[in-house]
């Protein structure tokens, strides 16, 4: 079973506590399975491994319970937890660059900070052009689209923190949809 970092976890809650306010936190917790919410409130260790079924649980309630279902809501989990940890604790993977070298540090950067945070499947980024980048992420055999809308948005934040414009990023393959791994393409200016 794959797990994820608790830093991941906690960065999720103080989202959804940030922009949607604790009592809306409390009602997307009230609907996890139990031991889900036993987890949560014996207090998610930053350091600690936990299943990545939380994640997708936790992510889940938030998007039918607090969005439309579609994703945005995770997508903007991405891109803040980009923005947030590649200007803390990742910073050495941040430094402002032109529009035409982000795809260069992308490529040698993504793998590192994916392993980081799960402790399987395989994240590459490969430079497409000046202004674009391709990811793909294998070995992760996916429940739940919430991961997808997670990462789709993070690249998008990872552009921008390090100096991209009008960002677009695009999932163009799924394994949820009968593919063997998943592939964003992102563009910028």
């Amino acid at each position: 079973m794959a797990r994820i970092k608790g830093a991941a976890i906690r960065a999720r809650l103080d989202y959804l506590v940030a922009h949607y306010g604790p009592k809306a936190q409390a009602r997307v917790l009230e609907a996890l399975k139990p031991e889900y919410r036993a987890s949560v409130d014996n207090g998610i260790l930053v350091s600690g491994w936990y299943p990545l079924e939380l994640s997708d649980s936790l992510l889940e309630a938030a998007e039918h319970l607090l969005g439309e279902g579609d994703g945005a809501i995770c997508r903007e989990i991405g891109r803040t937890s980009a923005r947030k940890g590649l200007t803390s604790t990742y910073s050495v993977f941040a430094e402002r660059l032109t529009a035409e070298q982000i795809a260069d540090k992308m490529e040698r950067t993504t793998s590192l900070v994916w392993r980081s945070y799960y402790d399987e499947g395989v994240f590459h980024t490969r430079a497409r052009g000046e202004t674009s980048v391709e990811s793909e992420l294998t070995e992760l055999e996916l429940q739940a689209p919430w991961l997808c809308h997670i990462v789709g948005g993070y690249i998008a934040g990872h552009v921008e923190v390090l100096g991209g414009q009008s960002v677009l990023v695009e999932h163009t393959s799924c394994t949820l949809r009968g593919r063997q791994q998943c592939i964003w393409e992102a563009h910028w200016r």
